[in-house]
């Protein structure tokens, strides 16, 4: 009794007591089931918003092909297919560079002993990096077209669209290399025996 009614004391109490006044009440924590509800709402309005749109779709496309039909008249066609196609040569032409470069590297990770733990590990490190640097050159080669080339707007951003499905594929490409090392592989020397995944030659 005697702390309690020390001045220290019944100030630091009368702070808690405000703070426990104008403290935020506490969130009521989401169950898994409202969680999914909530998510599951979410999907149905979603594809009621796709619903409501889709009459809308022929006449987004045909004024879309009016629009390009447009730019091709003032541009010519080859505003959008040369630049397209430069940008592809100018991307092989680089991993072709890149491959020449990286010859004594590849010469070396295809020499790895895979007796030991880190000879193991090295080569799917080291594959890991040069696909990376691979599909790297290829986008630096690329982005190079559009430096050379003078772009109209529209024909740029379709070529973009283009250059990004390119990439896309490109890192596939090299991931699924990377992964099944096919014995067609012209990465690196019996790319068989840096596989991955457990398959036979012919499945990868």
């Amino acid at each position: 009794l005697e702390l309690l009614a020390e001045p220290a004391v019944k100030d630091w109490l009368s702070q808690k007591a405000i703070a426990r006044t104008v403290a935020p009440p506490a969130v009521q924590e989401e169950t898994t089931s409202v969680f999914l509800a909530n998510k599951i709402a979410a999907v149905r309005e979603h594809f009621g918003v796709i619903a409501e749109a889709l009459p809308r779709v022929p006449g987004v496309f045909a004024a879309a092909a009016n629009i390009l039909l447009l730019e091709f008249d003032e541009h010519g066609l080859a505003s959008i297919l040369l630049p397209v196609f430069g940008f592809a040569v100018l991307g092989i032409g680089a991993i072709f560079v890149y491959r020449r470069l990286t010859a004594g590297f590849r010469r070396w990770v295809s020499a790895i002993s895979l007796n030991t733990i880190g000879g193991r590990l090295l080569p799917v490190v080291s594959r890991r990096g040069f696909g990376l640097g691979m599909v790297l050159s290829f986008a630096f080669g690329s982005t190079g077209a559009f430096l050379v080339f003078d772009w109209p707007i529209l024909p740029k951003e379709i070529a973009l669209g283009y250059l990004f499905a390119l990439l896309v594929f490109q890192f596939s490409f090299v991931l699924g290399r990377f992964l099944f090392a096919p014995p067609s592989s012209f990465m690196f020397e019996s790319p068989e025996r840096f596989r991955i995944v457990p398959v036979s030659s012919a499945l990868a």
